[in-house]
């Protein structure tokens, strides 16, 4: 598992798999219609799921090792650009 823990890891996992589980109530509410009330429910777990994560990337960010990991990544890549431009 990816999210242990309690506090704010539960929280996220149990948003996840609620959000995940109400997708064929989505898909399929189109078709049949009663499923609304059900697929319904996203209203709540989508904008939960989203929120929780960010609050939780939020509290575990590192921001000098982030800056560092964007930067190798740029020179990377400019240097890979710059040898197939040559």
């Amino acid at each position: 598992m990816v999210f242990t823990g309690r506090g704010l890891n539960r929280v996220v996992r149990v948003f996840l798999p609620a959000n995940g589980l109400l997708l064929p109530f989505l898909a399929l509410q189109m078709y049949f219609h009663p499923l609304i009330w059900i697929a319904a429910l996203w209203a709540v777990t989508f904008p939960g799921s989203t929120l929780s994560l960010a609050i939780l990337f939020r509290r575990g960010n590192n921001t000098q090792s982030v800056i560092e990991g964007d930067l190798e990544g740029f020179n990377n890549f400019r240097q890979i650009v710059m040898v197939s431009c040559e």
